[in-house]
């Protein structure tokens, strides 16, 4: 039995699953870099020092802090055929009022853990309270925070990143995000990307390599998703009209599922009333200093939300 390893982030897991079924005589192991601690090198040398073993590892673009195993580092350790780049699936065109506040090592918690709403965001730094923050969310507000534009931009910048991988997703992705749901999140892909990107790099393997695929049917209803536990962010209904999208928006935010335990949705204003408490639990001072708050302040500086009630 051949051995393989998927370098890559939160969608690691779903990949080694997806390509250890889609290819045939293979079993993938998993290396999560989103699970290294900021002081990685001892985790990385530790793969490195072993990577012999693998038949096949798929990497996704790293930067120099991931050191050995960076992109341009990685080429050192696994030679020829062997390494193939595959892409970081990332899309916020869906969800373009997404945003993390705070370092990797130092994120806010809020009701949908690590995500939160730009737009609660602006609103809580400039004061407004929760009722007000409420009546932002409109087309109105999205047109000028640019958010409509943001599918065509995101897109752009996939096809940028993905010149230097031997296995491209933007087209997949431009070809379906309007059929049907495609990410859970910003980097959180649906069942359907996982099917349809593996398929396309175990037929990469069999061509390149001579790892043929097996006769596992592939259809997304069979994929193995753990990320569909974590946090949902919704598509907003003004999101989803105009991109034309053939699927309902909604305002239901699903936090994280642990266990065997069910969850209950938030709608728009308990989510406002959430993510208000988690602000103040940082500190609006804490808050308005932070990376993530500064930048949104800045880029958004010109608009005026008064005028939009």
């Amino acid at each position: 039995m051949k051995r393989g390893l998927v370098i890559s982030n939160c969608q690691c897991q779903p990949i080694k699953h997806t390509m250890s079924l889609y290819s045939d005589n293979i079993i993938f192991d998993g290396f999560g870099v989103h699970l290294l601690p900021h002081d990685n090198k001892a985790h990385i040398d530790t793969l490195v020092a072993d990577i012999d073993k693998y038949d096949v590892v798929l990497a996704v673009p790293l930067s120099d802090h991931y050191g050995e195993i960076s992109s341009e580092k990685i080429g050192d350790h696994v030679k020829g055929d062997k390494l193939v780049r595959i892409v970081n699936m990332y899309f916020t065109g869906l969800h373009p009022d997404l945003t993390y506040i705070g370092g990797i090592a130092k994120r806010v918690d809020g009701p949908l853990g690590d995500y939160h709403s730009k737009v609660a965001l602006l609103a809580y730094l400039r004061g407004y309270n929760a009722d007000e923050t409420f009546k932002l969310y409109t087309a109105k507000v999205f047109e000028a925070l640019g958010y409509f534009d943001a599918a065509t931009r995101s897109i752009e910048e996939l096809k940028n990143r993905e010149q230097n991988v031997d296995v491209q997703f933007s087209d997949i992705l431009q070809a379906n995000y309007r059929e049907k749901p495609t990410f859970f999140s910003v980097n959180h892909p649906t069942s359907l990307m996982f099917d349809l990107y593996c398929q396309r790099i175990s037929a990469f393997l069999e061509e390149k390599i001579g790892i043929k695929q097996s006769g596992f049917h592939k259809d997304a209803l069979f994929g193995m998703n753990y990320l569909a536990g974590s946090a949902i962010f919704p598509v907003y209904p003004e999101i989803s009209n105009h991109l034309g999208l053939k699927y309902p928006g909604s305002y239901n935010f699903k936090p994280t599922t642990f266990g065997d335990s069910p969850v209950s949705t938030y709608d728009l204003k308990e989510m406002i009333a959430l993510e208000f408490k988690a602000f103040d639990d940082v500190g609006k001072s804490d808050l308005t200093e932070s990376h993530a708050a500064q930048l949104i302040d800045h880029q958004y500086s010109s608009i005026d939300f008064s005028n939009y009630f």
